[in-house]
């Protein structure tokens, strides 16, 4: 049966940005109502722009580091999806929630990196909070499920989740096998 805490149709109307999200998480957010819209962050600057211009909707972002075997690029890049979707789309909506999912503890250049979206977190949600974005990064454990990710995205992407801003929430430890 699967962690299952949240009501069906938590996130009908939601259009919903995966800039390289687990697939646990796409699934859990489209059974619950979201209408997912991928975006390749892979790409470079001129196509992302037009990839956010061309979204049919956007009213969240939920975008994965170390999308990248070198962690200065995978944070490059997951930077630049977050920027293009946040000034294209969330700004002029004036609302939106973007959810960075760091890599977990073992993973190559994990600490440096998870201090940088720890980092990048905290300055944009100040940043963006006048435009009515929160921002939150997701720091799973070595022995995070995917389930528990994605109800905990699912959660925070809910309108009980709408006042989370500007922290990382460490998944260290959170297990349905324990």
């Amino acid at each position: 049966m699967g962690l299952q805490l949240l009501r069906d149709g938590l996130l009908e109307g939601l259009d919903l940005v995966d800039a390289g999200a687990p697939p646990s998480v796409v699934a859990r957010c489209t059974a619950l109502g979201a209408t997912v819209h991928q975006l390749d962050p892979t790409v470079g600057d001129e196509a992302l722009a037009e990839s956010v211009a061309a979204l049919p909707g956007a009213g969240a972002l939920v975008a994965a580091a170390g999308l990248d075997p070198d962690p200065a690029e995978g944070l490059a890049r997951l930077w630049e999806a977050t920027r293009a979707v946040v000034a294209g789309r969330l700004i002029p909506a004036g609302a939106g929630r973007v959810l960075l999912i760091g890599p977990a503890p073992g993973a190559a250049g994990a600490a440096e990196l998870r201090a940088a979206l720890d980092n990048l977190v905290r300055t944009t949600a100040v940043e963006w909070s006048r435009h009515g974005i929160c921002v939150v990064a997701l720091l799973p454990g070595d022995e995070t499920d995917d389930e528990v990710l994605a109800e905990l995205v699912a959660f925070l992407l809910s309108p009980a989740g709408a006042y989370v801003s500007g922290t990382s929430i460490e998944l260290d430890g959170l297990s349905l096998s324990r």
